[in-house]
């Protein structure tokens, strides 16, 4: 059996991370959420202008509740946000980090093909 390919390691990577989240695309909550009647015109429009028009009342235990379990909901799918942003910036630092080395590969061979030695610490601008 071979050994996998860098591009095979990240792929399973990305996946597993994939897997791991609960997330399936950035308007999605990590759970099903119960909403309010009336801040439903503002969920499933996606505007929270429309939040400043419900009338503030006494909720009943039960709607006391579904209000509890929905800002649950939204901390979740806060926490699990930021945890697919950070993913994804390791996943891009690793990235920038492959061009450094290609540029640091391609100045030494740039090196080579001016007949120069590298320039490591031990090694001067002497030409080969």
């Amino acid at each position: 059996m071979s050994k996998p390919t860098t591009t095979e390691i990240m792929d399973a990577d990305i996946d597993r991370l994939v897997e791991q989240t609960k997330l399936n695309s950035w308007t999605d909550f990590v759970d099903a959420l119960n909403v309010p009647n009336d801040l439903f015109p503002a969920m499933m429009s996606n505007r929270p202008e429309l939040v400043k028009l419900v009338k503030a009342r006494p909720l009943s235990a039960l709607e006391h509740t579904v209000y509890l379990d929905l800002i649950t909901g939204l901390m979740e799918t806060n926490a699990a946000l930021r945890e697919h942003a950070a993913q994804l910036a390791r996943l891009t630092t690793n990235w920038s980090h492959a061009f450094v080395g290609l540029r640091n590969i391609g100045e030494r061979i740039e090196r080579f093909a001016n007949f120069k030695r590298s320039t490591s610490p031990s090694n001067g601008e002497e030409d080969v």
